[in-house]
């Protein structure tokens, strides 16, 4: 009885240790790391689970958008379109291809772009502009800019009042919380 209980500890094990090993990791493939909103990809990978399904999902600030789920062959090979919605906002993203329990197994950085400017890889620059920092950040829809952020703020003087009172009432508690006498230690107790 005691080696049948080994013998069950051991395959269950092995069945645990199988369950995770990693998946194999993918390789992606576009035509175009360029893109709009509203096109229909056509997607292309290998080295991916055999006879399974892998989830593409749009990853960037705006969030997470999945865009389609194609099947695997018996290769791991992937083949076939998916349609980036209309709804994706102008900017760089990762192309994550996700295995079925939602691991990462591949990705891809790419840029969705305006509709106007979709698959074209190159910016015309006014005459005479030779900064290539400049042509850099143009060529890519949603890179950093040296322009400030235009941030909402309260511009409200009972708002500010407010915000100053409850910072006045958190330091005054936390300095009577700290002259506060201490509850008994153990070494008075004793």
């Amino acid at each position: 009885m005691h080696i049948s209980m080994v013998g069950l500890l051991a395959a269950q094990t092995l069945l645990l240790a199988a369950s995770t090993l990693p998946h194999p990791q993918g390789v992606l493939e576009l035509r175009s790391r360029t893109f709009a909103a509203g096109d229909s990809l056509l997607v292309r990978g290998r080295n991916f689970e055999q006879d399974d399904a892998i989830t593409l999902v749009l990853v960037g600030a705006a969030g997470r958008v999945e865009i389609g789920t194609l099947p695997t062959d018996s290769a791991g090979a992937v083949k076939g379109t998916v349609l980036v919605p209309a709804t994706v906002r102008v900017g760089p993203y990762r192309l994550v291809a996700e295995a079925v329990d939602g691991d990462e197994v591949a990705s891809l950085d790419v840029v969705v772009s305006a509709a106007a400017v979709a698959g074209a890889n190159t910016v015309s620059t006014p005459t005479g502009a030779h900064d290539p920092a400049a042509h850099a950040s143009m060529s890519m829809p949603g890179a950093p800019s040296d322009e400030p952020l235009a941030l909402d703020r309260a511009r409200s003087g009972a708002v500010t009042a407010a915000a100053i009172l409850f910072i006045v009432v958190c330091l005054a508690t936390g300095a009577v919380l700290l002259r506060r006498p201490r509850a008994h230690s153990l070494e008075e107790s004793t």
